[in-house]
């Protein structure tokens, strides 16, 4: 997982610069008639742009996605491997 989020820190700035460009976008359902790859992926375009009115500029938006491999996602990942290796003795009590 740590090497996929550190692989996806990579796409954020592409990501942001296509949101930006959807954003301005006035209304994608238009543009449907045009092309059946833009009918396919509508919903998914439609919750980015709608995602871009809380983007923020394009350099705060790579720091935070780098801030988030390093810190957050790394304390998150931390709790998991811990909790997943945590060995607990359970004593069984069977009915007579």
């Amino acid at each position: 997982m740590d090497q996929l989020e550190n692989m996806m820190t990579k796409l954020t700035k592409p990501m942001v610069r296509f949101q930006y460009f959807l954003k301005d976008i006035d209304n994608l359902s238009d543009l449907v008639s045009k092309s059946e790859l833009i009918e396919e992926h509508l919903f998914v375009l439609g919750e980015l742009k709608e995602d871009s009115q809380y983007l923020l500029s394009e350099q705060e938006e790579l720091i935070i996605s780098k801030l988030k491999s390093t810190g957050s996602s790394a304390w998150s990942n931390l709790q998991n491997k811990i909790s997943s290796s945590l060995m607990i003795p359970i004593e069984e009590k069977w009915p007579n």
